[in-house]
C-alpha cells in the first residue's frame, strides 16, 4: 500500500495546511479489528485555497478518496472524462481507479480530503450509485456541519493514533457517508432534478388524504411524467406510488401509536376509504394487520 503523494508540483505545500496519513502497519491492524475493519481512516487533510494542487495517479490507490470542496473550484478527470468540482459537492474515486484532479487555476479549491479504507466501503458506492461517469454528488447538508465533521475526525488522527481516536474517526466518517448517501444528488448543477424531487416529496407528505396523479407531480417538478418518475426511483430508490404507499403507511403507524382512533379512521386519515385495503397495503408494508401492529407492546 503506497503513501499517497498528495501535494505533487506544490513544493511545500499550502499554507495553513493539516494532514495525517496514517503509518501503513497501524492501518492493516485498525482493518483487523471488529469495529474499524469496517471503515478506517488512512489520511485525512484540509488544503485551504490550494492553488498548483494537482495529483495523477494511472493506477489509483488502494483507498477510496473522498474530497469536499467548500470554497472556490476544482476538477476531476475519471476514463478520460472531466468533471467540474463546486463548493457542496463531493469528488470520490473509487478504490484502484486512476485518476487526475487538481485546483482551477482562477479560483482554486478549498478541500477536506480523506482517504478510507474497509468492507463499507464498496457498500457505500453502491448505495450513491457511483461509477466512472458519476464521480460528483452534492450533499443537501449545511456545508458548515460537514466540515465541522471533517476537522472533528482530523483532530482526533491529530491527537494521537490509539483504538479510541481511530474508532472516533472511523464513526464520523461512516457518518458522513450514511448522510452523503441520504442527501446526496448526482451533479445537480446540470438538472437540478435533486431539488424538483424533493418538493414532490414534500408535496406527498403534505397530502397524504388526498388523490394526486403523476401528470399533476410533473407539472410541480417541471418535469415530463417519465422523467419525474425515472429521477425518483433513482433519488429514492422506490418507485412513486411505492414510496407514496410507505409514506401513508408510516404516518398511519404514528396515529396507531399515539392516539385511540379507529382502524378506519385512521385508514381515511392517510387517503384510505377501503379498510380491507388499507390493511392490505399495511400488511405488505408492516407484515402484520394494523390491529396486530397497536397490539405490540411500545416503550
Amino acid at each position: 500500500m503506497t503513501p499517497p503523494d498528495i501535494m505533487q508540483r506544490i513544493g511545500e505545500g499550502f499554507p495553513l495546511q493539516r494532514m495525517v496519513v496514517l503509518a501503513r502497519p497501524l492501518v492493516a491492524e485498525a482493518l483487523r479489528q471488529p469495529i474499524t475493519q469496517s471503515l478506517t481512516v488512512t489520511d485525512i487533510g484540509h488544503f485551504p485555497k490550494a492553488s498548483g494542487h494537482y495529483m495523477e495517479r494511472v493506477r489509483g490507490v488502494s483507498q477510496c478518496i473522498l474530497i469536499y470542496c467548500t470554497r472556490g473550484r476544482g476538477w476531476l478527470r475519471i476514463d478520460g472524462r472531466q468533471h467540474e468540482v463546486h463548493p457542496g459537492e463531493w469528488a470520490i474515486i473509487a478504490p484502484s481507479q486512476p485518476h487526475a484532479y487538481g485546483a482551477d487555476e482562477e479560483a482554486p479549491w478549498t478541500i477536506y480530503w480523506a482517504h478510507v479504507a474497509g468492507a463499507n466501503v464498496k457498500r457505500y458506492l453502491e448505495e450513491l450509485g457511483h461509477k466512472a461517469s458519476r464521480v460528483v454528488f452534492r450533499a443537501n447538508d449545511a456545508p458548515t456541519y460537514i466540515s465541522a465533521l471533517f476537522e472533528e475526525a482530523l483532530d482526533a488522527l491529530r491527537v494521537g493514533f490509539g483504538p479510541r481516536e481511530l474508532i472516533h474517526a472511523s464513526g464520523c466518517f461512516n457518518y458522513l457517508l450514511s448522510r452523503l448517501v441520504s442527501r446526496s444528488t448526482v451533479e445537480p448543477q446540470s438538472s437540478g432534478s435533486g431539488d424538483r424531487v424533493r418538493t414532490v416529496i414534500r408535496y406527498l407528505q403534505q397530502n397524504l388524504q388526498s388523490p394526486v396523479t403523476l401528470h399533476e407531480l410533473a407539472a410541480m417538478a417541471n418535469l415530463s411524467p417519465s422523467h419525474l418518475a425515472a429521477v425518483f426511483k433513482r433519488q429514492t430508490g422506490y418507485p412513486m406510488w411505492a414510496y407514496f404507499m410507505r409514506l401513508r403507511i408510516k404516518r398511519a403507524c404514528e396515529l396507531l401509536d399515539t392516539t385511540d382512533r379507529l382502524i378506519r379512521e385512521v385508514a381515511e386519515s392517510v387517503g384510505y376509504d377501503d379498510p380491507l385495503h388499507f390493511s392490505r397495503a399495511f400488511r405488505r408494508i408492516q407484515g402484520m394487520s394494523p390491529s396486530q401492529y397497536r397490539s405490540l407492546p411500545r416503550g
